[in-house]
């Protein structure tokens, strides 16, 4: 015998045409398109538990059917405020904002589970980026450690360099210290030489100029007949013969032709042809 579907089994037994599913079609092709999507969820969605003013409608599945039949030219504005169609039970109704409450619960529980594991999927993310910038900076840290060990290393060659030229400073500070000793003892050798200098100067300049002046005697005595001015040249030969006694004791006791020949410490006298021109330049 082939299988016949329920409602061919229902007219073969008699029995009425199941209204609900009738008008469950007839509200399915009314219902708005929102309505339609909202329903379909809530159908779905099989973990929603309903309130205990749900539980006067026998299954989900009719109870969805119920809501597709009241909900057929029903405003939302009016099943906001609480109002109650005309054309439906007050039982039905109640059930209906029980099947609306808990569908909204659903979306609220829904929207607050999606929210944590978004918010978990972002703490995973930022965990994984301060993962990879712990990664990083180990990194870093062990090129840093690299790097200080090899400053280290070349700290110890220049400290080593530092202590040699720390070494060769001393020794040239040793050698400076003799130098400036030596140079000490330099300079007050010259300082002593310069003292003996001086005084040799000092002496030679003396014996120069007693020379000089003895020259000029010597010249002066010889030509006195032919100078012009005998007052004066006799006060000059005075006056020489008074500073000097012992000169011109001596020059007196030597004949006059070698008197005239020049010592060791005479000058020559130049030789002029006016005598009184010499005695005028001399003075």
């Amino acid at each position: 015998m082939p299988v016949q579907s329920p409602t061919k089994k229902r007219k073969a037994e008699g029995k009425p045409k199941r209204k609900i599913l009738a008008k469950r079609k007839k509200a399915s092709k009314m219902a708005s398109p929102e309505t339609n999507v909202e329903l379909n969820k809530f159908e779905q969605n099989a973990e929603v538990n309903l309130p205990p003013g749900a539980s006067l409608l026998h299954d989900r599945k009719l109870s969805v059917q119920i809501m597709r039949q009241l909900l057929t030219n029903v405003d939302i504005k009016t099943i906001n405020s609480g109002q109650i169609p005309n054309h439906v039970d007050e039982l039905l109704w109640d059930g209906l904002k029980s099947n609306l409450r808990a569908l909204g619960l659903m979306y609220r529980t829904t929207d607050t589970v999606l929210v944590q594991r978004n918010q978990i999927k972002e703490l995973e993310d930022k965990n994984k980026e301060l993962e990879d910038a712990d990664r990083e900076r180990g990194e870093k840290l062990l090129v840093i450690e690299q790097n200080l060990k090899e400053v280290k290393a070349s700290a110890d060659d220049l400290i080593g360099e530092l202590e040699t030229v720390n070494q060769s400073s001393k020794q040239m500070t040793d050698m400076m210290k003799v130098m400036v000793d030596k140079f000490d003892e330099v300079q007050a050798k010259i300082k002593s030489l310069e003292a003996d200098n001086s005084s040799l100067a000092a002496q030679i300049l003396d014996v120069f100029e007693k020379a000089t002046l003895k020259a000029r005697y010597d010249i002066i005595k010889e030509h006195k007949q032919g100078l012009l001015v005998d007052g004066e040249v006799d006060e000059e030969i005075e006056l020489y013969e008074e500073d000097n006694p012992d000169e011109t004791r001596a020059s007196s006791s030597v004949p006059a032709s070698a008197s005239t020949q020049p010592g060791p410490l005479d000058v020559e006298p130049p030789v002029h042809a006016n005598p009184s021109e010499d005695c005028e330049m001399r003075q």
